[in-house]
């Protein structure tokens, strides 16, 4: 039996499989999710979210469904969550109805957007120059992951589709120099990059750092 907590989120495992999870979050509704071979541990999931509080309940099942590279199981449910990008609270509802194959065109997920939903960003480009720092990653059973993250800062405006309001966010871009996270050395494979918004009056470097101690991958 073990109990972690870590940023936020709490969780209880037994022989290594994680049967209760409870974190923070912005969103409200309820999912049931059930097995594919994506999860390693076979378990299925209910999932309740109760605007700032959620909850993750794992269950055994008699049949794992196959995966098609879509990162979970048959779903089921509706669930307003944050669609923001990072700006602020930008609620949209979002609804399972069964097994994606991964493709666009079967999918089994729609997601229904309100009047005050961002566009697609209209201004999108890179600023400065890349830079590479020495990066570290902990692993929950307290290895550490020594690798190189290269950075490059991003400039994104959005709008929003029906007032003439804009947003701009800065980011970056990181590349790490090898595959890093908890999935390291599996078959689902690790981390290669991401991205990760910068606060006011953050460097890039600064942001990246912040990172380094807040991110879980």
């Amino acid at each position: 039996m073990n109990i972690h907590l870590s940023n936020g989120c709490f969780r209880f495992s037994v022989n290594h499989k994680s049967w209760f999870e409870a974190s923070f979050c912005k969103s409200l509704g309820a999912t049931i999710e059930f097995p594919s071979e994506w999860h390693e541990d076979g378990l299925g999931s209910i999932h309740i979210a109760f605007f700032f509080f959620q909850v993750f309940i794992h269950f055994p099942w008699f049949r794992v469904y196959e995966d098609h590279y879509q990162c979970s199981g048959p779903t089921f449910g509706l669930i307003i969550k944050d669609n923001s990008f990072g700006m602020g609270f930008n609620p949209a509802l979002w609804v399972y109805y069964g097994n994606s194959d991964g493709s666009t065109k079967n999918s089994k997920l729609k997601i229904i957007y309100g009047p005050w939903d961002w566009g697609y960003a209209k201004v999108s480009k890179d600023v400065g120059d890349k830079s590479s720092h020495d990066y570290k990653y902990t692993l929950n059973s307290g290895e550490v992951q020594h690798i190189v993250a290269t950075i490059q800062e991003q400039y994104r405006e959005w709008r929003r589709f029906w007032i003439p309001w804009k947003m701009s966010v800065k980011s970056i871009y990181v590349d790490f120099s090898d595959e890093i996270g908890e999935k390291t050395g599996s078959w689902k494979g690790g981390v290669f990059g991401c991205s990760y918004n910068m606060k006011k009056g953050e460097s890039p470097y600064e942001t990246l750092k912040r990172m380094e101690k807040e991110e879980k991958f």
